[in-house]
Protein backbone atom coordinates (compact mmCIF):
# COMPACT_ATOMS: atom_id res chain seq x y z
CA UNK A 1 0.00 0.00 0.00
CA UNK A 2 2.81 2.85 1.30
CA UNK A 3 4.44 1.50 -2.80
CA UNK A 4 1.53 2.36 -4.37
CA UNK A 5 1.15 5.56 -2.24
CA UNK A 6 4.88 6.56 -3.13
CA UNK A 7 4.60 5.55 -6.84
CA UNK A 8 1.69 8.21 -6.95
CA UNK A 9 3.28 10.96 -5.89
CA UNK A 10 6.46 10.07 -7.81
CA UNK A 11 4.14 10.05 -11.15
CA UNK A 12 2.30 13.40 -9.78
CA UNK A 13 5.95 15.08 -9.24
CA UNK A 14 7.65 13.83 -12.59
CA UNK A 15 4.19 14.98 -14.27
CA UNK A 16 4.61 18.37 -12.25
CA UNK A 17 8.17 19.24 -13.98
CA UNK A 18 7.17 17.73 -17.08
CA UNK A 19 4.33 20.06 -17.35
CA UNK A 20 6.70 23.17 -15.93
CA UNK A 21 9.31 22.16 -18.11
CA UNK A 22 6.85 21.97 -21.60
CA UNK A 23 5.06 24.89 -20.85
CA UNK A 24 8.09 27.40 -20.47
CA UNK A 25 9.52 26.16 -23.63
CA UNK A 26 6.46 26.40 -25.15
CA UNK A 27 5.96 28.96 -28.04
CA UNK A 28 3.36 31.81 -27.05
CA UNK A 29 1.46 31.07 -30.26
CA UNK A 30 1.26 27.29 -29.25
CA UNK A 31 -1.05 27.90 -25.65
CA UNK A 32 -4.12 27.31 -25.78
CA UNK A 33 -7.28 29.33 -24.32
CA UNK A 34 -5.02 30.96 -20.96
CA UNK A 35 -2.02 33.00 -20.76
CA UNK A 36 1.05 31.38 -19.68
CA UNK A 37 0.85 32.43 -15.76
CA UNK A 38 -2.24 30.88 -15.20
CA UNK A 39 -1.26 27.73 -16.67
CA UNK A 40 1.47 27.77 -14.35
CA UNK A 41 -0.63 28.68 -11.40
CA UNK A 42 -3.30 25.55 -12.27
CA UNK A 43 -0.31 23.15 -13.02
CA UNK A 44 1.14 24.12 -9.07
CA UNK A 45 -2.01 24.62 -7.71
CA UNK A 46 -3.84 21.35 -8.79
CA UNK A 47 -2.06 18.84 -8.73
CA UNK A 48 -2.47 15.76 -11.30
CA UNK A 49 -5.49 17.32 -13.03
CA UNK A 50 -3.52 20.68 -13.57
CA UNK A 51 -0.80 18.84 -15.53
CA UNK A 52 -2.79 16.81 -17.25
CA UNK A 53 -4.78 19.55 -18.62
CA UNK A 54 -1.76 21.16 -19.60
CA UNK A 55 -0.90 17.94 -21.60
CA UNK A 56 -4.20 17.29 -22.90
CA UNK A 57 -5.82 20.53 -23.65
CA UNK A 58 -3.32 23.72 -22.80
CA UNK A 59 -0.77 23.59 -25.77
CA UNK A 60 -1.79 23.49 -29.34
CA UNK A 61 -0.63 21.72 -32.36
CA UNK A 62 3.19 22.07 -33.60
CA UNK A 63 1.95 23.54 -36.40
CA UNK A 64 0.29 26.52 -34.67
CA UNK A 65 3.67 27.66 -33.17
CA UNK A 66 5.79 27.39 -36.18
CA UNK A 67 5.86 30.76 -38.51
CA UNK A 68 7.75 30.56 -41.52
CA UNK A 69 8.46 33.80 -43.46
CA UNK A 70 7.92 33.25 -47.00
CA UNK A 71 11.82 33.81 -47.72
CA UNK A 72 12.03 30.44 -45.75
CA UNK A 73 9.39 28.17 -47.28
CA UNK A 74 11.05 24.81 -48.77
CA UNK A 75 11.26 25.73 -52.13
CA UNK A 76 9.48 23.05 -53.94
CA UNK A 77 12.00 22.42 -56.95
CA UNK A 78 12.06 26.39 -57.55
CA UNK A 79 15.41 28.20 -57.10
CA UNK A 80 15.58 31.24 -56.04
CA UNK A 81 16.61 34.29 -58.07
CA UNK A 82 19.67 33.57 -59.70
CA UNK A 83 22.59 34.94 -61.50
CA UNK A 84 24.10 34.35 -64.74
CA UNK A 85 27.42 32.73 -64.70
CA UNK A 86 28.74 35.65 -66.37
CA UNK A 87 27.29 37.94 -63.76
CA UNK A 88 29.26 35.83 -61.58
CA UNK A 89 32.43 35.67 -63.13
CA UNK A 90 31.89 39.38 -62.84
CA UNK A 91 31.67 39.82 -59.16
CA UNK A 92 33.68 37.06 -58.31
CA UNK A 93 36.72 39.90 -60.70
CA UNK A 94 35.48 42.74 -58.75
CA UNK A 95 35.97 41.24 -55.42
CA UNK A 96 39.36 39.32 -56.19
CA UNK A 97 40.65 43.26 -57.73
CA UNK A 98 39.49 44.25 -53.96
CA UNK A 99 41.29 42.10 -52.28
CA UNK A 100 44.33 42.54 -54.17
CA UNK A 101 44.22 46.30 -53.68
CA UNK A 102 43.31 45.87 -49.72
CA UNK A 103 46.58 43.23 -49.97
CA UNK A 104 48.96 46.24 -51.43
CA UNK A 105 48.01 49.06 -49.15
CA UNK A 106 49.01 46.31 -46.07
CA UNK A 107 52.38 45.62 -48.27
CA UNK A 108 52.96 49.39 -48.08
CA UNK A 109 51.62 49.87 -45.18
CA UNK A 110 54.13 47.01 -43.52
CA UNK A 111 57.01 48.57 -45.64
CA UNK A 112 56.42 51.86 -44.10
CA UNK A 113 56.95 50.47 -40.26
CA UNK A 114 59.66 48.75 -41.14
CA UNK A 115 61.31 51.48 -42.61
CA UNK A 116 60.60 53.22 -39.46
CA UNK A 117 61.46 50.62 -37.35
CA UNK A 118 64.93 50.76 -39.36
CA UNK A 119 64.89 54.51 -38.89
CA UNK A 120 64.72 54.97 -35.30
CA UNK A 121 67.15 52.00 -34.42
CA UNK A 122 69.79 53.62 -36.70
CA UNK A 123 68.96 56.81 -35.03
CA UNK A 124 69.45 54.87 -31.61
CA UNK A 125 72.95 53.65 -32.67
CA UNK A 126 73.86 57.01 -33.68
CA UNK A 127 73.59 58.16 -30.38
CA UNK A 128 74.76 55.19 -28.57
CA UNK A 129 77.99 55.37 -30.31
CA UNK A 130 79.33 58.50 -31.69
CA UNK A 131 81.94 56.95 -34.52
CA UNK A 132 85.03 57.96 -31.91
CA UNK A 133 84.67 54.36 -29.95
CA UNK A 134 83.31 56.31 -26.98
CA UNK A 135 80.02 54.18 -25.81
CA UNK A 136 78.20 56.63 -23.97
CA UNK A 137 76.21 60.01 -26.18
CA UNK A 138 78.80 62.56 -24.47
CA UNK A 139 82.21 61.29 -25.76
CA UNK A 140 83.62 61.07 -22.27
CA UNK A 141 83.75 57.24 -22.29
CA UNK A 142 86.28 55.07 -22.41
CA UNK A 143 87.41 53.14 -25.00
CA UNK A 144 86.53 48.99 -24.45
CA UNK A 145 90.34 47.25 -23.72
CA UNK A 146 91.81 50.13 -23.40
Amino acid sequence: MARAILAGILVAVVLLIYSLIDLTVTDDARIRRLNRVLWIVIIVVIPIFGPLAWVLIGKGPRSMGTVVAKDDEPSSGESGPSISDEEADRRIREIEEQLEALEAEEAAERAAREAAAEDEEDHDDSETNNGNGTSDATGKGERPGA
